[in-house]
């Protein structure tokens, strides 16, 4: 479906793409798709038009591809989906980092493995930090994995005060949302 022209590998034998592309959750017309709405996208059509030998992108069979290094391989770029809200701009993105992370042959992995296992065939900016972020709100990671780190120690309880009122504790809470009656939590007036 892709031959290896320019540094870009030949995608019938990664993979992750073939499973992506051939999988319910991407389709590479989705891809496409979303180009003409994604701003980094916009901005590498323009660019390959401007210098079409300096520039790090490069188009096939109508996917971008943009190389992350001197020397090294053409990635496929992800873009942001069209749609106001941030979950639904990600969405082609989560998808890609669930297919690295969630799936049996990913095992959960953790950050730098997820991180590297996407790194080897997609792009986009912030693409470290957005890993990381998905990697820390995995479900499954949470309820099943160990810390890394050691044990948190042990509560310190407080002292028995020696005599009622000796001792006054307090919690700070707020801001409280409203309520129907326009409350805030806020005492007002007398007891």
């Amino acid at each position: 479906f892709f031959q290896a022209e320019d540094g870009i590998r030949d995608y019938k034998v990664t993979g992750v793409q073939r499973v992506l592309f051939r999988s319910h959750s991407l389709q590479r017309a989705e891809f496409i798709r979303c180009y003409p709405s994604d701003p980094m996208a916009i901005t590498a059509l323009l660019d390959m038009v401007a210098n079409p030998t300096s520039t790090p992108w490069r188009k096939q069979q109508e996917l971008l591809f943009r190389r992350a290094g001197e020397g090294e391989d053409f990635r496929l770029y992800v873009p942001l989906a069209p749609g106001e809200e941030e979950a639904q701009k990600n969405r082609l993105r989560v998808l890609v980092m669930a297919e690295c992370h969630n799936t049996p042959y990913a095992g959960h992995l953790g950050r730098d493995r997820t991180l590297d296992r996407v790194k080897r065939n997609f792009w986009w900016p912030g693409l470290a930090d957005d890993v990381a972020a998905y990697v820390r709100t995995c479900d499954t990671c949470q309820r099943t994995k160990d810390r890394n780190h050691p044990p948190l120690g042990l509560l310190q309880p407080l002292p028995v005060p020696p005599r009622p009122w000796a001792t006054v504790g307090m919690d700070f809470v707020g801001p409280l949302p409203r309520t129907r009656s326009g409350k805030d939590g806020r005492h007002h007036g007398d007891y």
